[in-house]
């Protein structure tokens, strides 16, 4: 009987381990992030300790050398889960250069009530793709949605969504917050 409730426990403990070693909110596999990026980069293999896809490119004067490191793609819930207006995180993939810039940004997964609709995701898209070309270093200023998004070399002034102010806080947190702790952790 102590024989089987041991057995029982140790094979639910192994599991447990397990999973929480492996614990982390991505959806997209190597084969998606493929297919998203095409032939633009080389996807290498997800490190066990950092949820983020090495991404590498071929030097074009020398196509015999090895790829080198570019940038790194990764989904943002892996590292940040700031809250929307509906109170659930917003997951994006995140492509991120080596210098901390924001190579693209796509809107995978949200439960904004109001922007449910294919039109209402475009919306927070088109919200999120303002923050391409922009860095870890810059300021960011949530602007009016009829204002012209404009940015320097510190400070970034987009233009808001409107009646969605809470969640385009929420994209332009959760991509600070999320490239911050991946730059940090590679």
């Amino acid at each position: 009987m102590y024989k089987n409730i041991w057995r029982r426990w140790l094979a639910c403990s192994i599991g447990l381990m397990c999973f929480l070693s492996n614990a982390h909110a991505a959806t997209l596999w190597k084969e998606d992030v493929e297919r998203m990026l095409g032939e633009a980069y080389i996807v290498g293999e997800m490190q066990p300790d950092l949820p983020a896809w090495p991404l590498f490119a071929a030097n074009p004067a020398q196509p015999d050398a090895k790829p080198e490191l570019k940038a790194y793609g990764f989904e943002s819930n892996d590292f940040a889960t700031v809250r929307g207006y509906s109170g659930k995180p917003i997951n994006m993939f995140v492509l991120l250069d080596l210098r901390g810039r924001f190579i693209d940004i796509k809107l995978l997964d949200h439960r904004e009530p109001i922007f449910l609709r294919p039109e209402g995701t475009a919306k927070l898209q088109a919200y999120a793709a303002q923050h391409k070309g922009l860095t870890l270093r810059h300021n960011i200023q949530l602007g009016r949605p009829s204002d012209t998004p404009s940015h320097n070399s510190q400070f970034a002034y987009l233009a808001g969504v409107q009646t969605g102010t809470i969640s385009a806080k929420a994209i332009s947190r959760t991509l600070m917050t999320a490239a911050a702790n991946v730059a940090v952790a590679a």
